[in-house]
């Protein structure tokens, strides 16, 4: 506006918001210490049958196995995860897909990012999006690059704009650069991670014929996606102990609040056969 000595108020500020709400899992198994005395760890047990305990060796190995499927799960959650899975209230059916590669139906505590981005009216989507070839990978890079905002073009490496896909999708990649009559790689060097300057990060539990591209890091003040626990320390947190007085058994347990969000879906291109 022009100057004055009191300048009139002009223009509004719109205040809006993204949530987490973390929802509850749990992660519950019994197992009995006598399994172990056919194993290499059964010189390491106690002599007596009663209230046998679990050596610190083998306990810490038991752990570590059910952290890897912890984080597993976790992989494949973040993305694939939809309430509407529920086998009970909920609408839709898990892909067959989903539960071969992760080993487990229990996808419904929250919506994961891929339905978040999809039924968002302010993701950026491209339009006509189908199954991914070698062939045709780089043109809907291509595309992606075109509906990018403006302000994120310049911003490279780990802090700035990058490309996530799963692990086939990355695989098609390397491989369209492989067979490149231009020969952009050498069939005999490792993958390339790179695409016109932009990291390109695999994600295991991006679904196949998804690409998105978006800010994309663990910095609250630039990321785009958050996941949202109520305590960090939670997600390494397992309790092992004697089932009860009366029993051999034993049982281990972890219980975990999680949620997801995209802060920012108008900064964030899809590429998806997905659908709500």
């Amino acid at each position: 506006q022009d100057p004055a000595a009191t300048p009139v108020s002009a223009g509004s500020i719109v205040i809006d918001k993204k949530q987490l709400i973390p929802a509850r899992f749990d992660l519950y198994m019994e197992f009995n210490p006598h399994d172990w005395e056919t194993n290499w760890f059964a010189v390491e047990l106690q002599d007596l049958l009663l209230d046998r305990q679990f050596p610190p060796t083998a306990t810490n190995f038991l752990l570590m196995q059910l952290m890897r499927r912890v984080n597993q799960y976790y992989e494949y959650a973040t993305w694939n995860s939809r309430v509407a899975y529920n086998p009970t209230t909920g609408t839709e059916v898990v892909p067959s897909w989903l539960t071969t590669a992760a080993l487990n139906q229990n996808f419904y505590y929250f919506d994961g990012l891929i339905f978040k981005a999809i039924n968002d009216a302010n993701t950026i989507k491209v339009a006509g999006a189908v199954t991914l070839t070698a062939a045709n990978i780089r043109t809907q890079l291509d595309t992606m690059i075109t509906l990018v905002p403006p302000a994120l073009l310049a911003k490279y490496g780990k802090k700035g704009l990058r490309v996530l896909v799963g692990n086939a999708t990355w695989l098609l990649y390397n491989q369209a650069l492989r067979e490149d009559a231009f020969k952009n790689q050498n069939t005999t060097e490792a993958s390339q991670d790179m695409w016109n300057g932009y990291d390109v990060v695999r994600c295991a539990g991006i679904p196949d014929n998804t690409i998105l591209m978006c800010l994309a890091n663990p910095d609250p003040l630039s990321g785009n996606a958050f996941i949202g626990l109520n305590e960090w320390g939670d997600k390494d947190n397992l309790k092992m102990s004697p089932l009860q007085n009366n029993s051999d058994l034993w049982f281990v347990r972890a219980e975990q609040k999680v949620d997801v969000n995209w802060g920012f879906a108008d900064q964030l291109v899809i590429y998806t056969t997905e659908t709500v």
